[in-house]
């Protein structure tokens, strides 16, 4: 090993006086004890010295320190930007997952937000960087990326509690610039406004005869004119939630022209909101200007049509694009309307509801006077099953008959399906089918008549459905909510007759729980309760949420039941 190298200006060589004197120095020096610190009584000490100070200050200190953090977060000058891309709806995430399969080396992060659809926020510091990333992607605009301006960052990547509907806005660029609009739907990051449209320029509302009749486009109740929609003649448009203004306070003449074509008409049930009339409720009789005249309980006075607001009360009957309705909830500014027998609800805007639909009096006539002159069929408004075809399995009740023919009304769904006589059997107190076997329609045959002589002691008197129908046959026996029900056993699917002494019966034998298993049923089936405490409930399984069914029971209540405690059911 090489020998180091030292200085010449070092002396290394010890001389003997030196060592002799520090051996002397070290023999006299006697070493002293240092004693231990008892941790003990140290942590004691620390509680006593601390204990004095305030839990406000500490938490303070800990807002502080937490505020400390989040301002080095705020982007800087020389943090990379934020760049929006316009993606193909739909398609945000398969999008975003190619691009971090390419694996650009420039792109730091890219977010997707599930409010806001066809766009995707890509962190870069040049937009070059991103149009490269974006390369040989389908669905990807490359032309229309945007840098998001660094105090919207921020805002961008901020979640924001959704606006409620019927909400005052500003919309902020473009041809409806600083224009009052109204919100009528919230999505996401997406809202649906109403505002009075711009066309030609001109400020006004919508009439679809000042235009050509193949230019305007009219769908269930709504207008489509150069790819914009109109409803009631204001402008409906969804736009992103960042390009409103919220929280604006509206004047009172952007409001007064607001509401002049707005919702109120004639005939309407109304409300006054400012005035000395306030809080009055009547019916608008006709309406001159900005002038309507609302006929209420106490007379007939003028208002402002701006100071009216549409009014209803719960369970009253309304119609919401043609359809009618009974309110059964009012939520603020919004009702929600029962529709389609009480099997839908819909959640709208007050100003969206009208006076229910009539009937057509003359129409309503005339059947009135058909249904007199053609005797009723005894199997219309019975409960019925279809035995065959697609609907197989399904339960209803019996609408119309024409001939062979039955228009049912499914109870699972309430849609109405036209089924043959043949394929159905009516349903009787015990879940017991007997299907119909008509040769010819009952209409047609002639009805038979009672004569003091036609009555034997102990037998039926024949009538017109004294074989057919199978109504009267089920009177008097006994309820059996299990036959029909089907188990697994043996290794196949059997159906039961009945359920005694926790025996589980089926035509050929009996057997007990160990030793089968329920079926499964599927939505829309009928199903029966074999175990837990409602045993022996039969329904129509109209929901499955995870490990529980919701059953319609044929009592007409609706439980909520675990979904191993039900089997499937055949009649």
């Amino acid at each position: 090993m090489a020998k180091r190298s030292v200085s010449k200006y070092v002396s290394v060589e010890a001389s003997e006086e030196d060592s002799e004197l520090s051996c002397e120095d070290l023999d006299e020096v006697q070493e002293t004890v240092v004693p231990r610190r008892d941790w003990t009584k140290l942590t004691q000490e620390l509680e006593e010295k601390y204990a004095s100070i305030p839990e406000d200050e500490e938490i303070e200190e800990e807002t502080v320190e937490h505020g400390i953090k989040q301002a080095n977060l705020v982007p800087k000058n020389t943090s990379p930007r934020l760049f929006i891309v316009r993606v193909k709806r739909g398609s945000e995430r398969e999008i975003l997952m190619r691009i971090i399969e390419n694996d650009p080396k420039n792109v730091f992060s890219i977010i997707c937000k599930d409010g806001l659809k066809g766009y995707l926020y890509v962190e870069a510091f040049q937009k070059q960087h991103v149009v490269d990333a974006l390369e040989s992607l389908r669905g990807v605009s490359r032309s229309r990326v945007s840098v998001v301006p660094q105090k919207e960052m921020i805002e961008a990547m901020t979640y924001h509690e959704q606006r409620i509907c019927g909400e005052w806005g500003r919309i902020r660029n473009g041809k409806y610039k600083n224009d009052l609009a109204k919100i009528i739907e919230s999505d996401g990051e997406m809202v649906r406004i109403r505002t009075i449209p711009r066309i030609d320029g001109e400020k006004k509302l919508f009439n679809p005869e000042n235009f050509k009749s193949g230019s305007v486009i009219k769908s269930r109740g709504y207008y489509i004119y150069k790819r914009d929609t109109y409803v009631d003649g204001f402008l409906e448009k969804d736009v992103l939630k960042n390009s409103i203004d919220f929280d604006v306070e509206p004047t009172f003449e952007e409001l007064e022209e607001f509401h002049q074509a707005c919702p109120i008409s004639v005939g309407d049930k109304v409300r006054v909101t400012r005035g000395e009339l306030i809080g009055m409720k009547g019916v608008v009789r006709s309406i001159s200007g900005t002038i309507a005249v609302v006929e209420s309980r106490d007379g007939k006075f003028e208002v402002q049509s701006s100071g009216l607001v549409k009014h209803f009360d719960l369970g009253e009957t309304v119609s919401y694009k043609g359809e009618n309705g009974v309110v059964v909830k009012i939520e603020g500014k919004d009702c929600i309307v029962a529709t389609r027998d009480f099997t839908e609800e819909l959640k709208v805007s007050i100003d969206d509801l009208k006076a229910p639909v009539t009937v057509n009096l003359q129409n309503e006539k005339t059947n009135e006077l058909e249904r007199k002159k053609v005797r009723r069929d005894p199997l219309i408004n019975k409960e019925v099953q279809i035995q065959c075809g697609e609907y197989k399995g399904h339960g209803g009740v019996v609408k119309e008959v024409d001939r062979n023919i039955c228009r049912i009304q499914l109870n699972s769904n309430m849609k109405f399906v036209t089924v043959e006589k043949s394929l159905i059997a009516v349903l009787g107190r015990e879940g017991l089918s007997k299907p119909l076997r008509y040769s010819e329609a009952i209409g047609s045959k002639t009805p038979g008549y009672k004569t003091p002589g036609y009555r034997t002691p102990g037998y039926k008197t024949p009538s017109v459905c004294a074989l057919e129908d199978p109504g009267i046959d089920w009177l008097d026996e006994k309820d059996n909510p299990y036959k029909g029900t089907l188990i697994h056993a043996l290794g196949k699917e059997l159906a039961l007759e009945d359920y005694r002494d926790g025996l589980f019966m089926t035509k050929d034998k009996a057997f007990s729980v160990s030793e089968i298993s329920f079926v499964q049923p599927r939505k829309n089936d009928l199903v029966c309760v074999l175990d837990g405490e409602k045993k022996g409930t039969c329904g129509i399984l109209i929901a499955i949420n995870g490990d529980f069914g919701v059953i319609r029971s044929t009592k007409g209540s609706v439980v909520h039941l675990p979904m191993n405690d039900l089997s499937r059911k055949i009649y």
